[in-house]
């Protein structure tokens, strides 16, 4: 496990196994933004994030996109895609420079072989699903405001302690389930608060041990 508390399967595995993964992969450079695979692709392959970051959108019938999930450095992601024989669900797009190796079919049964590997992918699976649980938990019990909060905070963890968050407001509003209207709102709160600071296409955390803090009392009141 990450000092981040984000599990990857670099940090999960043996290098022995970590190698035999990347044997058995495709490996792909991805410039900044560029996308990965569209939703509706029929390509079924598991994806590992090797350096960069992906992040998931859903693009609706009216142009506007609905952000997902980030998938971080040393994650996997695609399992469904894969395993079920489905289309995408989302289009993935790199953030940063992004390298990612790619896993079709029978490398992934050869993988799942391997009592170790299975339990790191079942690990970062389990690991996404309880973000997701949790985000939908704040959306019945907390402000617009707690909840950015704590999605900025895990985010900000899950990026080594980076301060700037690289996303627009729109991604998250589409994360969070809030109009941009109440996500605005909730930003000024932050910021008022001197917690985060807004730029162009940007969050940046200015006391994330104060924020940390803030967060501890509004779920304690």
């Amino acid at each position: 496990m990450s000092v981040s508390g984000v599990p990857r399967l670099s940090e999960l595995l043996s290098p022995a196994d970590w190698a035999l993964i990347g044997s058995l992969a495709s490996r792909r450079k991805y410039g900044d933004r560029e996308i990965i695979h569209e939703r509706g692709d029929l390509d079924q392959s598991i994806g590992i994030v090797i350096a960069g970051q992906v992040k998931l959108i859903n693009p609706r019938s009216d142009g506007l996109e609905v952000f997902s999930g980030l998938i971080h450095t040393g994650q996997n992601y695609g399992d469904a895609a894969l395993l079920h024989g489905e289309a995408r669900q989302h289009r993935a797009v790199a953030i940063g420079e992004t390298v990612i190796d790619h896993l079709e079919s029978p490398a992934l049964d050869r993988l799942l072989g391997n009592a170790a590997i299975a339990r790191a992918f079942y690990i970062v699976a389990s690991f996404r699903l309880s973000v997701s649980l949790s985000l939908l938990d704040d959306m019945r019990t907390l402000s617009p405001e707690v909840r950015l909060g704590r999605l900025i905070i895990r985010m900000h963890r899950a990026a080594e302690g980076s301060e700037r968050l690289d996303f627009l407001q729109e991604e998250f509003a589409g994360m969070l389930g809030m109009s941009t209207v109440t996500l605005a709102k909730a930003l000024r709160q932050l910021t008022r608060n001197g917690f985060i600071a807004t730029g162009y296409r940007h969050i940046r955390i200015t006391d994330p041990a104060k924020l940390a803090t803030w967060l501890q009392e509004q779920e304690m009141a």
